[in-house]
C-alpha cells in the first residue's frame, strides 16, 4: 500500500495529500442501471407490475444515445440496460445495445427470458459482460403461478441459444446468474432448485428479500417466510442456511438481501422466548417503526432492525451507483425514493452530485438515516465508523488526507417575485414543508442579481390535480428555453445549476416556469367561488450560490 504512495515533497503533491477531500462527492460511478422501459410482458405475482395502479413507459432512445458520452466519461464498470420491465420488449433495444459495447461499456441485462429470442438478439446478448435470469424454482408449474405468462422452458431454450450465439463468437462468454425471490412458495424447494441451475450451466445468484404487496385477486399470493407459523420458521431458516452451506461447498457465488436472514432469524428468537416476554410488535418480519402501519395499498418492507444509534445501513450505493427510470427520475438505489428527475440539456453530473443526494450521502455516514434508509430490506447495519472507512477506500486516498462529510456552504440569492404569483397561502399539513405555497398562473418569473458565480435553482412544487398525468411545464432562462419536461407525479422537486459564465454579473437575470394547462377551481367546483386560472403550486423556491 505504501509503495504507491509518491512521497516526493513537491508543491502539487503537497496539495493533494492535504487539500481537504468532499466525500459527499461522487466522480465516478461503478454501476449504472438505465432502464429502457419499465412496461414488461409478465405479471409476476410479487412485482409492483401487477398492481392496479402499474402504467408502464419507455425511456426516449434518444436520451438513451446522448447518454453513452457520459456513462464513457464516468469510467462506469458495468452498465445494467434493465429497471422494473423487460428490456427484450424495447423496440430499440439492441440497436442501443451495440451503440454501448461499441463504446467499450460493459453490459449487464436482468431479464426473465419469457420472449422467444431471435438469432439477432441472441447474438447481441452473447457479448454481454454478465446476464441475469429471473428464474425462482425448478418446478415449472410453480413457475408459471408465480411469474404468470412465464414458461420455463422457453427460459432453458433461449439460454441454450444465448450459448450457441457465443460459441460464434471470439472473447470471454456472459457470466450467467440466477435471480431468485424467495417467499413460503419455494423456500422448501432450493435444493432441486441449485440442482436445475446446476445442469443448466447456472454457479452465480442473487436471492432476493420478498417486498410484500397487496394480494392479486385469484392469483397464487406468496408470504414472506417470516410470516410462516413457528415451527415452519424454523424449517425455513433451516432451508436457508443449508442453501447456504452447499453454495459455499460448490464455491458458487451468490448474494443474499440481509433482511431476508435478518427478518427470519428475528422471528425464529421471538418464537422461541416465553409468551410474556416476547417483543409486542408486528410479526412477520424485524421492521422498523415505518413498516408497523404499513396500509392495504402500500408494499410492506422486511429489513433489518438497529441495535444502536451509531449504526448505518452498509450502503455504498449512492456512491457508486444510480438508476435511471423510464420517467427520467434518477435513483440512488433500487429502493429508494428519487432524487433527481433529468431533463434534456442536464448532465448525469448534475444528478449525482445534486444537494439532495449530497444529503443523502452525509446521513448514511453519519447514522441519521432517513425514512427510506431505515426500512432497506436490502443492506445490513454497521457501525457509523466502518461505512466511512468504506468510502474513504473507494476514493483511494492516503491516509495523510483529510475528508469532510458536510455539505457545501451556499449562500442565499435574493430574488423578487415578479409576474405571474398570486399571493402566498398557507394551511396544516403533515408534511410542515407543504404548508405555505403560492399558485403561479400561465407562467410566473422571478428576477434576481447574479453574484458572479454557480448558482443552485432548487424548485418543489406539484401540479394541479386536475392536470396530473399530462401537464408539460417550460423553464426559461432570460427569455431563452432551458428545460422542457412532463413532471413525474403530481409532487415533485427540481434543481437546476445556472452557471455563472450564463449570466451577467450585477446584471438582472430572469427565471420563469410556464404551463401548458391551466385550470379554474370555480370550474371544478362551483361552491369554491375561485376563478383564478391557476397553472403550478410552488411550495419552495430557492436560488443558493456557491462560496467566493
Amino acid at each position: 500500500m505504501l509503495g504507491k504512495i509518491d512521497f516526493s515533497f513537491s508543491k502539487d503533491n503537497l496539495k493533494r495529500w492535504w487539500r481537504p477531500r468532499h466525500l459527499l462527492d461522487a466522480p465516478q460511478t461503478k454501476t449504472a442501471h438505465i432502464e429502457f422501459t419499465s412496461r414488461c410482458n409478465l405479471r409476476c405475482v410479487f412485482c409492483c407490475a401487477s398492481q392496479p395502479h402499474y402504467r408502464g413507459r419507455d425511456l426516449p432512445a434518444a436520451l438513451i444515445e446522448k447518454l453513452i458520452d457520459s456513462l464513457v466519461r464516468r469510467r462506469v464498470e458495468i452498465v445494467c440496460i434493465s429497471g422494473h420491465g423487460e428490456t427484450t420488449i424495447f423496440p430499440e433495444w439492441v440497436r442501443l445495445s451495440e451503440k454501448m459495447l461499441a463504446a467499450g461499456l460493459k453490459l449487464h441485462i436482468i431479464s426473465n427470458f419469457a420472449k422467444p429470442l431471435n438469432p439477432e438478439e441472441a447474438e447481441v446478448l452473447a457479448r454481454f459482460h454478465t446476464i441475469e435470469i429471473s428464474c425462482d424454482t425448478a418446478d415449472a408449474d410453480l413457475f408459471s403461478k408465480l411469474r404468470r405468462g412465464g414458461q420455463l422452458s422457453t427460459l432453458t431454450a433461449n439460454l441454450e441459444k444465448v450459448r450457441r450465439a457465443g460459441q460464434n463468437k471470439s472473447g470471454p462468454a456472459p457470466r450467467f446468474s440466477f435471480s431468485c425471490v424467495v417467499s413460503d412458495q419455494n423456500v422448501f424447494k432450493l435444493d432441486e432448485y441449485l440442482e436445475f441451475a446446476a445442469a443448466n450451466g447456472i454457479r452465480n445468484f442473487d436471492f432476493c428479500n420478498l417486498t410484500k404487496y397487496p394480494d392479486i385477486p385469484a392469483a397464487l399470493n406468496p408470504r414472506h417466510v417470516s410470516e410462516l407459523p413457528p415451527a415452519e420458521a424454523c424449517l425455513a431458516l433451516a432451508a436457508l442456511e443449508r442453501l447456504i452451506a452447499n453454495l459455499a461447498l460448490k464455491g458458487a457465488s451468490f448474494f443474499m438481501h440481509s433482511g431476508l436472514l435478518d427478518s427470519l432469524r428475528s422471528r425464529v428468537r421471538e418464537a422461541a422466548q416465553p409468551p410474556a416476554a416476547a417483543e409486542i410488535g408486528p410479526k412477520g418480519g424485524e421492521s422498523e417503526p415505518g413498516n408497523a402501519g404499513t396500509s392495504s395499498t402500500q408494499p410492506r418492507k422486511y429489513t433489518s432492525r438497529a441495535s444502536s444509534p451509531r449504526q448505518t445501513r452498509d450502503c455504498l450505493d449512492p456512491w457508486n451507483f444510480f438508476l435511471l427510470t423510464s420517467k427520467r427520475e434518477v435513483w440512488p438505489c433500487c429502493l429508494h425514493q428519487p432524487i433527481f428527475h433529468l431533463s434534456d440539456g442536464q448532465s448525469l453530473d448534475e444528478a449525482l452530485n445534486s444537494l439532495k443526494i449530497m444529503e443523502l450521502r452525509r446521513n448514511l455516514l453519519r447514522g441519521t438515516l432517513d425514512a427510506d434508509c431505515r426500512i432497506c430490506p436490502s443492506r445490513g447495519l454497521v457501525p457509523v465508523g466502518r461505512l466511512r472507512s468504506k468510502v474513504k477506500k473507494l476514493y483511494g486516498l492516503s491516509f495523510l488526507q483529510r475528508f469532510a462529510d458536510t455539505l457545501p456552504r451556499l449562500e442565499p440569492v435574493p430574488f423578487a417575485w415578479a409576474d405571474g404569483w398570486f399571493p402566498e397561502e398557507s394551511a396544516p399539513a403533515k408534511d410542515p414543508a407543504l404548508a405555505h405555497w403560492r399558485w403561479t398562473g400561465p407562467r410566473a418569473t422571478i428576477s434576481f442579481l447574479p453574484p458572479g458565480r454557480d448558482i443552485r435553482l432548487l424548485l418543489r412544487a406539484a401540479v394541479g390535480e386536475a392536470n396530473a398525468g399530462g401537464q408539460m411545464l417550460t423553464v426559461r432562462l432570460n427569455g431563452r428555453v432551458a428545460d422542457t419536461f412532463e413532471p413525474p407525479g403530481q409532487l415533485f422537486a427540481k434543481e437546476y445549476l445556472l452557471s455563472a459564465a450564463a449570466l451577467d454579473r450585477g446584471k438582472k437575470s430572469e427565471w420563469s416556469v410556464a404551463v401548458e394547462k391551466t385550470f379554474r377551481p370555480a370550474g371544478l367546483d362551483p361552491a369554491a367561488g375561485d376563478d383564478r386560472e391557476l397553472g403550478l403550486q410552488v411550495f419552495s423556491l430557492e436560488l443558493l450560490a456557491s462560496p467566493v
